[in-house]
């Protein structure tokens, strides 16, 4: 239903929701179908769905707007479906689609 989900593992409470995180337009949602972490700024996520768009999300933002959006539906042919950040130890907040 476009939407990201984030909850403690320890205690199975939300932190956040993110409702069209991932969409084809108004009241057109996108199935999310991958999200990762960053495990160098826990707070920040990226999402990718069907809607051929990668974004990132701030969780110490309170707005749910992307920080940044790469792609979009009407330029491409499918969606994201695996996202995972760098391990390097000079790339750690660097991501690959």
């Amino acid at each position: 239903n476009g939407t990201v989900a984030v909850f403690d593992s320890s205690t199975l409470q939300y932190i956040r929701v993110i409702e069209n995180a991932h969409s084809y337009g108004p009241r057109m949602p996108a199935e999310v179908w991958t999200c990762c972490v960053s495990p160098e700024t826990p707070d920040l996520i990226i999402s990718g769905g069907d809607d051929c768009t990668m974004k990132g999300w701030d969780l110490r933002n309170n707005n749910n707007k992307p920080v940044f959006k790469v792609g979009s539906a009407e330029y491409e042919n499918g969606g994201v479906t695996s996202l995972s950040f760098s391990h390097l130890n000079d790339q750690k907040n660097q991501f690959l689609s």
